[in-house]
């Protein structure tokens, strides 16, 4: 209809649909059937790559975390590992009066 000469608005309008669409569906189906299975296998390995650079950005970003008991800092050492939970029966451990 818009080859023939017809306004994009006045075909949108007549068929019930927005003037948007119209333009995608001549944008879309004004290629050769083999372009637009070209273009469709286009898109879906770029999904595809997407999905799976998230997924390797996300093993990735994992790997470089450093462990729960790893130092915070590269220069960081650690004399005592940081107590979690006090230590049940502590007045069963024997008291050395030696000590200063």
């Amino acid at each position: 209809m818009v080859e023939r000469g017809h306004r994009v608005a006045e075909v949108a309008e007549r068929l019930g649909v927005s003037g948007h669409s119209l333009y995608h569906w001549i944008k879309r189906y004004d290629k050769p059937a083999e372009q637009r299975q070209e273009d469709d296998d286009l898109q879906a390995e770029n999904r595809r790559l997407k999905a799976e650079l998230k997924r390797v950005s996300e093993e990735r970003d994992i790997l470089n975390k450093p462990p729960r008991t790893s130092p915070e800092s590269p220069t960081e050492v650690r004399v005592y590992a940081k107590a979690c939970e006090p230590i049940s029966g502590t007045a069963l451990v024997p008291h050395d009066d030696r000590a200063p």
